[in-house]
């Protein structure tokens, strides 16, 4: 996928999904996604309270996110036309390169869109993404009480070695076979 690039797909319930590539200058599309997360859904995607961060500490967070996605990996945002709204950013999602054939990956789902197939579809486009750059290993750090982010991952059509480290999981998926044995 490349800056003009763009894929398209309809959530369960209908709706129509563009995702793009995201640029160092989508930082204010990753404050607007952020605005939209449940603190629920902020402590299961940083691991960390992340709820009324100030919004100095937001904008930087996303100027971080937005130009190391670009430059160490890849990263995508999916958006929905809302009305009144326009098209709007429900979703995003990043591989960062740790070693040349392995990335972490992270996905974030807005709370109202959660549940509707964007995350299964986000991380195909990243494998797809990571395979086209020599990556064979997308790697997960999420709590071990994730259920939503462990079920996506466990219904990859990769095969997935799980470790668990106290209260994170870390959980790698083999790009280099397309389905579960």
């Amino acid at each position: 996928m490349n800056n003009h690039d763009f894929k398209q797909f309809k959530t369960t319930d209908g709706r129509t999904v563009t995702v793009r590539r995201m640029l160092p200058a989508d930082v204010n599309h990753l404050v607007t996604l952020y605005r939209h997360l449940s603190p629920e859904t902020l402590y299961a995607r940083f691991q960390e309270p992340a709820a009324n961060l100030p919004p100095w500490r937001v904008l930087n967070e996303a100027r971080a996110l937005a130009e190391d996605g670009y430059r160490q990996g890849r990263g995508v945002l999916a958006f929905v036309d809302i009305a009144e709204e326009g098209p709007t950013p429900v979703a995003a999602a990043r591989y960062i390169r740790l070693s040349p054939d392995a990335a972490e990956a992270s996905i974030t789902v807005r709370d109202d869109f959660q549940r509707q197939g964007i995350g299964r579809h986000l991380l195909a486009i990243l494998a797809e993404e990571a395979r086209k750059e020599g990556i064979t290993k997308l790697i997960a750090n999420v709590s071990a009480n994730n259920r939503g982010v462990l079920k996506l991952l466990s219904r990859a059509p990769y095969p997935a070695k799980r470790e668990h480290y106290g209260p994170e999981m870390s959980v790698e998926l083999d790009l280099t076979r397309d389905q579960k044995v």
